[in-house]
């Protein structure tokens, strides 16, 4: 009876949790993971740029934007008249990057659409990036992120404002460190695989 009881109790406040972390999911927002601005490079910027890019900011992806000339601010390098064509977009008032989001170009893209392709890394990124790309609003709830990279598989999905101008990027470890920290016990029960739960112990 006593036995019973205690697993009664374990699956009420396993109930309970599932509640809680369901609830969580769907009541914070995107903009709550510390959204910082990503690394953007111009629509005619070369793949080439583009990775030194990310290499130099230990990114996984680049946002691809359509940049206005006219509208040059604090932190947005436009290129002059010896320069490629290319445009590095920063910050333009530390929250939204200056130009229209076009595409993202990923390090996936890099191995699959440039290496594995033999396309020369002289090209336009505009030409291997992953044009009109999934995207979420800053008050979009995480649980909406999370369905959409496990909808599409992806890794990275841009978060963009009015007039599709840039806000962030959401990573899956940033997701992962939002679980983490308010949901560890979630976390580090998982098996290694979800829908692979083995059926012996391992090296049996």
């Amino acid at each position: 009876m006593r036995d019973v009881r205690k697993k009664t109790g374990r699956l009420r406040e396993a109930k309970a949790f599932n509640v809680d972390f369901q609830d969580r999911l769907r009541s914070d927002c995107i903009d709550e993971l510390g959204l910082t601005p990503p690394p953007c490079v111009a629509n005619g910027a070369s793949i080439a740029e583009a990775v030194a890019l990310m290499q130099r900011q230990k990114s996984g992806c680049v946002l691809v934007i359509d940049c206005d000339a006219g509208t040059e601010t604090p932190g947005t390098v436009l290129p002059d008249s010896a320069s490629s064509g290319s445009v590095c977009c920063g910050p333009s008032d530390g929250t939204l990057i200056a130009g229209r989001l076009l595409g993202i170009f990923t390090e996936r893209d890099l191995l699959k659409r440039v290496l594995f392709a033999n396309v020369s890394t002289d090209s336009a990124v505009s030409s291997v990036m992953t044009s009109s790309p999934e995207t979420v609003l800053p008050d979009d709830s995480i649980a909406t992120v999370i369905a959409k990279m496990n909808d599409g598989g992806f890794r990275h999905i841009p978060v963009v404002g009015a007039s599709d101008s840039v806000v962030g990027v959401v990573s899956v470890k940033q997701v992962v460190q939002y679980l983490v920290e308010h949901f560890p016990e979630a976390v580090y029960n998982l098996p290694p695989d979800p829908a692979k739960v083995g059926a012996s112990r391992e090296g049996s």
